[in-house]
């Protein structure tokens, strides 16, 4: 077994391996979550994983401690292993944005 100790925000986890295998295929998840020392929005660095269930599905990711933004993990159906989109930022809910329109434009579509 292969445990390794890592600083995510302000918290210190352990994560254990079974195998070398395991490491390196679960290992890249931990690392890339454990870069993710500051938030996005408030440039703030009090960051803590977080877990919640709204209308009954489970959400996993991190939150800033001092404005409420939050990363979520992906999550693969069939194994119910995490990921982290190289892309994903921190983002603050807004409960008055409104979603864009859907535009239908035929001029741009490549076929």
């Amino acid at each position: 077994m292969i445990t390794q100790r890592l600083k995510i925000g302000n918290e210190w986890i352990e994560v254990t391996y079974n195998s070398d295998k395991e490491l390196l295929e679960k290992g890249s998840f931990w690392r890339e979550v454990a870069k993710r020392t500051k938030c996005d929005v408030c440039d703030k660095t009090d960051i803590s994983l977080n877990m919640r269930v709204p209308k009954g599905f489970s959400y996993y990711g991190l939150k800033c401690n001092d404005c409420g933004a939050d990363i979520n993990f992906g999550q693969v159906k069939a194994t119910g292993e995490f990921f982290l989109r190289w892309d994903n930022k921190f983002t603050k809910y807004d409960a008055e944005a409104k979603p864009e329109e859907l535009v239908e434009d035929t001029d741009k579509v490549p076929f």
